[in-house]
């Protein structure tokens, strides 16, 4: 649903560079920056050879940030753009003028992201970011990943005294999560497992403060999608 139009002009003697992937690419001497960019089939030239588009051509890609809608049936249904990976310490986000997935910095602490996490595209929200989204899954995608996906709770967040809520999403295509409609359907030991990662995974970061603010249903997590898409609206 996401490879669309990413090789928008060609030269007249190539008759086709179908889209067919999206693989991290490093290019344009970015450090620690691994560029999303579609990845294409080889293009037949004139002379009936194959070649791979340049680099140059491959930049005219997708901005996973204002390129995607919040998803095909917002706020019932989003899209969530994973940038960190479930088990891992990596922090990395999307910068939407690269437009590419940089490694922000790795966690201080001794732990691992519960589940993959991101955020909403074409949402912004009262700590000045992007809506940010866990989804459970059961194995992790990769930065980059669109995943089109169901919100089910809300867990409230303060950091550094802003507000940085967190929208609890399920795949909408994985018939294991299909139990899954609202906050009570999530057990308490993964709501457990959330609450003290965020609680705890900037403790060894400076300056950091972090407090939990409890958890609401399916509800709160749609009215703060229609935030997060109101204030897009208003400052893009």
């Amino acid at each position: 649903m996401f490879f669309w139009n990413a090789v928008r002009s060609r030269p007249s003697s190539v008759r086709t560079a179908r889209v067919v992937g999206i693989p991290r690419l490093w290019e344009r001497g970015y450090k620690n920056t691994c560029v999303t960019a579609p990845l294409v089939e080889p293009a037949v030239g004139g002379d009936g050879k194959a070649f791979f588009p340049p680099a140059s051509v491959l930049a005219h890609m997708a901005n996973l940030f204002e390129d995607i809608d919040a998803g095909p049936d917002a706020p019932e249904t989003i899209h969530a753009v994973v940038e960190c990976l479930k088990g891992e310490r990596n922090k990395y986000e999307y910068d939407k003028e690269i437009p590419g997935v940089v490694l922000d910095r790795v966690l201080h602490s001794n732990v691992h992201y519960p589940s993959d996490y991101g955020f909403i595209p074409q949402t912004w929200y009262d700590d000045d970011d992007p809506l940010d989204v866990l989804v459970l899954v059961e194995d992790q995608t990769f930065p980059g990943c669109v995943i089109e996906a169901r919100p089910v709770a809300l867990m409230g967040m303060d950091d550094d005294g802003e507000q940085d809520d967190k929208v609890i999403a399920v795949p909408a295509e994985d018939p294991r999560f299909d139990h899954i409609e609202d906050v009570e359907d999530i057990t308490e030991q993964t709501k457990a497992e959330i609450d003290e990662f965020f609680e705890t995974y900037k403790n060894l970061e400076a300056g950091k403060d972090v407090e939990t603010l409890g958890w609401e249903g399916k509800d709160a997590a749609l009215e703060a999608i229609e935030h997060g898409m109101e204030l897009y609206e208003e400052k893009f």
